[in-house]
């Protein structure tokens, strides 16, 4: 591709009457890894999608290597979903080539490229994050110049997202664009080139590294227009309210007034721990307590969502207002409650009516949560038990601080907070306490103090140890 890049000149776009970019200009170089951010609604995805050909009707123009873009320099750009599907029918090597090519040995060098085993597997043995590898390979199978990444590490482990990153810096290396889309700003300090923040539609800030503007600081007034202030933590643990226990009896207390932090890489029970605490029981553990737990399943699209509702319904499920004998819904009661579970997180929607899954993905995420909390906060205080499963995936740090704050008030309330999460830093900032999950078991329970190295070896090893 040599040197050619990508300009995006006065991009703009409306869905209906709602116009989500006003005369964006970027420049995505080739060799250098680019970072798109902003809270959610700002128009990220949309961008990408228009440079990558895959949205018609926008104004403005985009060029790819000095020439305006069309079709066949479309099929150059690989645009990567955060919920993008792979065929479970076929296996790893049928997904990256699209077709019968089991041993092919261009198969086995896309899949070594991004980090996978070039044996074939089924796609079922996959985590989410070697989902997304598998998808980058097939864009590297199938010889792409462009690499559009959208929410890439949503889905991934510290230790998954730096695997990623490495990926994109070698095709960065080799003269490929590469842009990511992310919330988040660590990352980008930690891997990124030059960073552009959109915010309302327009481009809030461009900073390259080495400059004044690329640091934390910067890039959070620019995304959000302040820095987050520093949460205030949960209070002092009290009564025990339940236990957690798994297939081997090992219980793990869950006491009222603090975050218990379920710490673990990735498929080693945490979905089975959720739906424990949910319906009394699961596959490997058991929910002992007076009462099951209001539950944020991690997967939203298939556990916590009915796509064709609309905002208001999905806001309101278990909970819709009725009115008359008949139980008929109460259409401006419905809205109205859902106004007030949907405003507090930021959601971005021309209207509640519409069907949810005309929205981005982060607010689709922020209306199930706001729906969640309103189902914990209907709760008398005393039977407060609630389990989030990666509750900030994929929503802005605005979003994610609120959550933050839901779940220590809950907990300083006298609630009891199960937090499940792969996020580590998140981990580390909101729970009081931690259990470490291996293999479908507890190995290990360890206090707010424990050592990063201690708590990191036991996630990763799932050996024994004590705190440090």
């Amino acid at each position: 591709m040599g040197d050619a890049g990508m300009t995006l000149a006065e991009v703009g776009h409306a869905y209906g009457d709602v116009r989500v970019l006003d005369c964006v200009s970027a420049r995505f170089e080739p060799g250098r890894l680019h970072a798109l951010l902003g809270e959610n609604g700002a128009g990220k995805s949309t961008l990408l999608k228009i440079a990558a050909g895959l949205l018609p009707g926008s104004t403005g123009s985009v060029t790819l290597g000095g020439h305006r873009l069309d079709a066949k320099g479309a099929r150059s750009i690989a645009y990567v979903e955060q919920h993008a599907s792979l065929f479970e029918s076929l296996s790893v090597h049928e997904n990256v080539a699209l077709g019968p090519a089991r041993g092919a040995p261009a198969v086995a060098e896309a899949l070594a490229a991004v980090g996978l085993p070039s044996r074939d597997a089924s796609v079922g043995s996959l985590s989410l994050a070697e989902r997304q590898l598998v998808l980058l390979a097939r864009a590297i199978f199938a010889r792409k110049q462009v690499f559009f990444l959208d929410e890439p590490t949503a889905l991934a482990t510290p230790l998954e997202a730096v695997r990623l990153y490495g990926v994109l810096a070698t095709l960065a290396h080799r003269g490929h664009v590469v842009v990511v889309v992310t919330h988040h700003v660590e990352e980008v300090l930690a891997h990124g080139a030059e960073a552009t923040v959109l915010r309302h539609g327009v481009v809030a800030l461009h900073a390259e590294r080495g400059s004044a503007s690329f640091c934390e600081d910067a890039l959070l007034r620019a995304m959000f227009g302040a820095v987050p202030a520093a949460l205030e933590r949960s209070g002092a643990p009290g009564s025990v309210f339940g236990a957690l226990v798994d297939r081997k009896g090992r219980r793990i207390d869950v006491r009222r007034g603090e975050i218990l932090g379920i710490a673990g890489m990735a498929g080693q029970g945490q979905a089975e721990l959720v739906r424990a605490m949910r319906f009394g029981s699961g596959a490997s553990f058991a929910w002992e307590a007076p009462v099951r737990a209001v539950a944020l399943a991690a997967d939203r699209h298939h556990e916590a969502m009915v796509p064709s509702a609309s905002v208001a319904e999905n806001a309101m499920l278990g909970a819709m207002p009725a009115r008359g004998p008949l139980a008929f819904v109460d259409h401006e009661a419905l809205l109205a409650s859902a106004r007030g579970r949907t405003e507090a997180l930021g959601v971005k929607a021309p209207n509640l009516e519409m069907p949810i899954d005309a929205l981005s993905g982060g607010n689709q995420q922020k209306v199930v949560l706001g729906r969640v909390l309103g189902e914990v906060a209907a709760r008398p205080v005393m039977d407060r038990a609630v389990v989030f499963a990666e509750p900030t995936r994929g929503i802005d740090a605005a979003a994610a601080r609120v959550v933050h704050e839901e779940l220590a008030r809950v907990a300083r309330e006298g609630g009891a907070v199960v937090l499940v999460t792969s996020d580590y830093r998140e981990l580390r900032r909101v729970a009081d306490r931690y259990a470490v999950v291996w293999k479908h078991a507890f190995v290990g329970e360890f206090p707010a103090e424990v050592s990063d190295a201690t708590l990191a070896a036991a996630m990763a090893t799932g050996g024994e140890g004590s705190a440090s």
